[in-house]
């Protein structure tokens, strides 16, 4: 069966739209990296202190070589080498019993190629030394993060964190 020169081009052009449909896009890629991160820093209970540095140096991957951290109302301006959020990541787990992570409200912005901006309500809940016996956190946070040219993944760059939402 011969087809002809027509014909190839419409498969062609058909596999090309149905590749492109099923591939992510960029804020697509974006807003999982978040979920990903909420769901590396989140514990529903006990854990053995293997799993908690397995996922402490989980949480390390998640940033570039060195993470910009700024907390406006705490006085706090942290630049933190991949090794500081492992070790706070792994305080953090083991100081908490239950903690929750989830992103709400993404506002994705691709501001160049490699480079996004993210506009988010962060919620922080469980039992935890940080957030007391059972609380609740809500903060409005705005995040750069940079697409790694090894792997393809995004990597928070800088995370600044400001004042508590009220909801």
């Amino acid at each position: 069966m011969k087809l002809s020169v027509r014909t190839l081009l419409m498969v062609l052009l058909v596999v090309a739209a149905g590749v492109a449909v099923l591939r992510p896009s960029e804020k697509g890629r974006v807003r999982k990296a978040f979920a990903n991160a909420g769901h590396v820093l989140s514990k529903d209970g006990p854990e053995s202190p293997i799993a908690t540095a397995l996922r402490a140096q989980e949480a390390a991957s998640l940033v570039c070589p060195f993470l910009h951290f700024v907390v406006p109302e705490m006085g706090m301006d942290l630049e933190m080498a991949q090794e500081d959020v492992r070790r706070n990541a792994a305080a953090l787990r083991m100081g908490s019993e239950r903690i929750r992570f989830s992103f709400e409200d993404l506002q994705v912005e691709i501001t160049e190629p490699g480079r996004a901006s993210v506009t988010a309500d962060a919620l922080v809940s469980g039992s935890s030394q940080a957030l007391g016996a059972m609380g609740r956190d809500v903060r409005s946070v705005e995040v750069l993060l940079e697409k790694d040219v090894s792997d393809g993944k995004w990597r928070f760059r800088e995370v600044r964190v400001l004042p508590i939402v009220s909801r």
